[in-house]
């Protein structure tokens, strides 16, 4: 090797190591400035609700139908679609740091709790939980939570490290005034949808798999309930389960099974958990005529359905 082709390997093995330093400073610098931004929106002061904000609405779709806060200026509900009891813990934990005014907090408690989900409904889901609520997780939760390891390391390297992978439109959003992502809300229904088979494909989706009644769970919601119930206790605010409405139709469809291992865990926790209040509304509107008048399926209720169960959760927390 001449001279020359020494003196060009160097030139380029210097440029490449100054290329490679260049870059490394400037992720530095995008790194520190995305985890500084985390810190900012989801610090305590950005997730105050406000001084009036005391009933804390925490759950899946059907706190997002059935719970509208217009009529009492003292709920918040930040429930969202296909929320499990693992994510609704770790936004529990989240908004009561920040707002200590909270006196209670309210979570949907019906038959879907006793049911261990299948893996693949989580593999399938995981990457909307990932974008959803990943600003949530500690490193403990980070290291439990992903089925795959392609979201696992995702996550370490956005929230652990601060890599800028997600600036999505979500992020960006957020950035100018919007809600949280994990946040979510009231949403009213304003008419019902028929669909063909529709009450038969919803049985079998939340209680059957391959025509088989899915197993009932012993750990997973079982575990992350008692959670909530620890971290309500030592805030020393009150926890209260609450069935929303549902059909009929629907109601009597319910494999006895699950139904009775549901009655069983219901009573066990109000026995052994004293502090804890339980409201039963499965039945609120089979007796009020035409019940199909307040649901938009068969168990999800629409607006006049969703005023009316709400004055009656009203009602009932006045007394708790």
């Amino acid at each position: 090797m001449n001279n020359s082709s020494i003196s060009n390997f160097k030139f380029f093995l210097h440029s490449a190591i100054a290329f490679v330093a260049g870059f490394l400073f400037l992720l530095g610098i995008a790194c520190c400035i995305q985890l500084s931004i985390f810190e900012k929106l989801f610090s305590g002061s950005a997730l105050f609700l406000g001084k009036e904000k005391t009933v804390l609405f925490v759950g899946d779709s059907h706190f997002v139908h059935a719970i509208d806060p217009s009529g009492d200026s003292s709920w918040e509900n930040i429930a969202m679609a296909s929320e499990p009891f693992f994510c609704s813990r770790l936004k529990i934990k989240k908004y009561l740091e920040a707002n200590p005014q909270i006196e209670k907090v309210c979570i949907p408690y019906w038959e879907h709790v006793v049911l261990e989900f299948p893996k693949d409904y989580f593999k399938r889901w995981d990457a909307a939980r990932y974008n959803r609520y990943y600003y949530l997780f500690d490193f403990e939760t980070r290291k439990t939570s992903f089925q795959n390891l392609e979201q696992g390391a995702r996550c370490f390297l956005v929230y652990g490290l601060g890599v800028p992978l997600e600036w999505q439109t979500r992020t960006l959003k957020y950035l100018r005034g919007a809600s949280p992502p994990f946040q979510g809300g009231f949403h009213a229904h304003e008419q019902r949808t028929e669909q063909p088979n529709s009450l038969e494909k919803t049985i079998g989706r939340h209680y059957y798999k391959n025509e088989t009644v899915r197993h009932i769970s012993t750990q997973r919601e079982g575990a992350m309930l008692k959670e909530m119930i620890a971290l309500t206790e030592e805030n020393g605010v009150q926890l209260i389960l609450i069935s929303t409405p549902v059909e009929m139709a629907y109601d009597e469809q319910v494999p006895a099974t699950i139904k009775q291992e549901f009655e069983r865990r219901s009573a066990s926790i109000t026995n052994r958990y004293p502090q804890v209040s339980y409201i039963d509304s499965r039945a609120f509107f089979h007796s009020k005529g035409n019940e199909a008048d307040y649901f938009y399926d068969s168990d999800h209720l629409n607006k006049i359905g969703a005023t009316k169960f709400s004055e009656h959760v009203s009602e009932c927390l006045k007394k708790k």
